[in-house]
């Protein structure tokens, strides 16, 4: 079981900033974009310009293999993933552009990633970049002034995105630091993130008891279309139907460490994935 450390603690009550090295963004142009974003992505892409959309990237054989959000920036499609790496990512898109013209850009070429999260983090992100933030819905892009926000918590509600331009990082993260100590705000680590998103339902490719798991039985259907073929739809279809179990949340007054069997009565009710001590020093 981890413990819990001071970034964990502060995304929980308060805020904490992260720079999220391990996601990939890239822009997807042209005029196989749709078509080739559509294909790949298991979530129908319903969208108005500045909307983003939650979905997933299957493997062929039909297990996760990403967690993914898909915006509608300026007529182009932007991709936020975390699993694939930019030049993956460029493979299976134009594998589903089928010969149609297609342009793939690393936004992280030019641009990091900052991220805020937990419940106060709306007040950080106005003081930090522009107090229009405050009205930024869910699932929404903008501009502020670091540059385009996405509103997307991969913890909770509140949870945003900043793609600043390299030159100005430098001394935007300095701020943001002076900034968040009046927000109580921490920096948070890749591994206390990952937990604080296992905890409120979100898939983390670097959990190795996840890896090979469907949608369904990671309880992420809702990603999913049931209207249009995606990549690793048919093998999902397949596992689905002889699926007999499901991953879900529990509390311990006692310690329980991942792997350990899940008994009840006479029987066993699978494994433990990840364990966590809560803010009331439980197990979850």
């Amino acid at each position: 079981m981890t413990t819990i450390d001071a970034g964990t603690r502060a995304l929980r009550s308060s805020v904490a900033y992260h720079q999220p090295a391990h996601l990939t963004a890239v822009e997807v142009r042209g005029a196989g974009a749709f078509d080739a974003v559509d294909r790949l992505v298991s979530a129908d892409l319903y969208l108005h310009e500045g909307q983003a959309r939650q979905a997933l990237i299957l493997g062929e054989d039909g297990a996760v293999a990403s967690d993914v959000i898909v915006a509608l920036v300026e007529g182009n499609y932007w991709l936020i993933c975390d699993g694939v790496s930019a030049r993956e990512l460029a493979l299976l898109l134009r594998e589903g552009a089928r010969g149609t013209r297609l342009d793939t850009v690393n936004l992280l070429e030019a641009h990091r990633l900052v991220s805020l999260h937990g419940p106060f983090a709306w007040e950080l992100a106005a003081a930090w970049a522009g107090p229009g933030l405050v009205s930024l819905p869910p699932l929404a892009l903008s501009r502020s002034t670091l540059g385009r926000v996405l509103r997307a918590g991969r913890t909770g509600e509140y949870g945003y995105e900043f793609l600043v331009p390299h030159d100005d990082v430098g001394e935007q993260l300095e701020r943001l630091a002076t900034l968040g100590r009046s927000f109580s705000a921490e920096p948070i680590t890749l591994d206390a993130l990952d937990r604080c998103s296992l905890e409120n339902g979100g898939f983390v490719s670097r959990t190795e008891r996840l890896a090979g798991l469907t949608p369904f039985e990671l309880q992420l259907q809702w990603r999913t279309s049931s209207r249009k073929d995606y990549r690793g739809r048919a093998a999902f279809e397949r596992r689905r139907e002889a699926a007999s179990r499901r991953i879900a949340w529990f509390r311990s007054a006692a310690p329980v460490s991942p792997g350990s069997a899940l008994r009840a009565g006479d029987g066993d009710h699978g494994e433990v994935v990840a364990a966590f001590e809560t803010s009331a020093g439980e197990s979850a």
